[in-house]
């Protein structure tokens, strides 16, 4: 079955795909086929102090679904969706495109959406999460900011409870898991390496100030009973969920990521709407309500790499 339908805008090309809904692959037509492997997902040296790793919240891991067409040595993330291996769903995808560097929601271009060898799904080109997280456990900042790593296993959080506050820099956790709400107020550049799973039996709710930002690493996978909240769309493309398990991330409520989702060995399975401003790149999707993806056009161009992270 043919559908594809092409054309061209200023500096980009995207292709949409007017098939049903079950059938929502689209090739890019001017890189349909096996990506040439000559770009990885990568992470950079360290700042030499953590006020060098606060100077800039858009700093992020050099990685994406491809490699950039103005530069193929390195990375960008080229698709709104892209899946290793199938997108299988009888809801609605939608997709849309706004550029970061604007004002989100200020444009209404359709973007593309890849599978298999449209993505750099290649061992070699994918970033191993959980050795970074695993990395962080003899080199973060946890004692600088008053952070006990083991406070997030078992914790059980009441409605009056503060929100857990996140300054800029590098927290390491064991595993996260407990009862109740959990709460995040992050006011700077915080990174948060969960050397295990994420299991929670109802809600993340994670607020960002202005000016801040989140990357969430988690070596294991996720699962969450109730609704996921990661910043909001003031303050996109800030919140950033980096997965390293190969089984599943289950939200069972409505989700919201105000940034994007890099899974590249792990299903995603949602069980409520599910609506991001970024981009996701995952092993296999496999959503049960619909999903709505506000693709960052500023994701097509190579990422900035955060030095903040080895």
């Amino acid at each position: 079955m043919s559908c594809r339908r092409g054309w061209v805008v200023p500096a980009l090309a995207f292709v949409l795909a007017a098939c049903a809904q079950t059938d929502v692959i689209a090739r890019e037509a001017a890189d349909a086929g096996t990506p040439s492997g000559a770009c990885r997902a990568a992470a950079c040296v360290d700042f030499a102090a953590l006020s060098g790793r606060c100077a800039d919240p858009s700093a992020h891991l050099s990685l994406g679904d491809g490699c950039s067409a103005g530069d193929p040595t390195l990375p960008a993330a080229r698709f709104a969706v892209c899946t290793c291996h199938d997108f299988v769903s009888t809801h609605a995808l939608v997709t849309d495109a706004w550029d970061s560097r604007s004002t989100p929601g200020a444009s209404t271009l359709s973007a593309s959406v890849g599978k298999g060898d449209d993505c750099a799904c290649g061992t070699s080109q994918l970033l191993d999460v959980a050795a970074l997280v695993t990395a962080r456990a003899a080199d973060n900042d946890d004692v600088a900011l008053g952070f006990a790593p083991g406070s997030l296993e078992g914790f059980s959080a009441q409605p009056s409870d503060p929100p857990l506050a996140l300054v800029c820099g590098r927290y390491y956790s064991g595993s996260v898991h407990g009862s109740g709400v959990l709460r995040m107020s992050v006011t700077g550049h915080a990174l948060l390496f969960v050397d295990g799973d994420l299991s929670l039996d109802d809600d993340l709710d994670v607020t960002l100030a202005d000016g801040a930002a989140l990357d969430l690493f988690v070596a294991g996978n996720v699962r969450l009973k109730g609704k996921l909240t990661l910043g909001d769309p003031a303050h996109a493309p800030f919140a950033r969920l980096y997965v390293g398990g190969t089984g599943t991330i289950d939200i069972g409520g409505a989700a919201l990521l105000a940034g994007s989702l890099y899974a590249p060995r792990a299903e995603l399975v949602t069980r409520g709407p599910l609506e991001v401003y970024g981009s996701l790149f995952v092993r296999r999707a496999a959503p049960l309500a619909a999903v709505t993806v506000h693709y960052d056009v500023a994701q097509s161009v190579p990422n900035a790499c955060a030095r903040a992270l080895q």
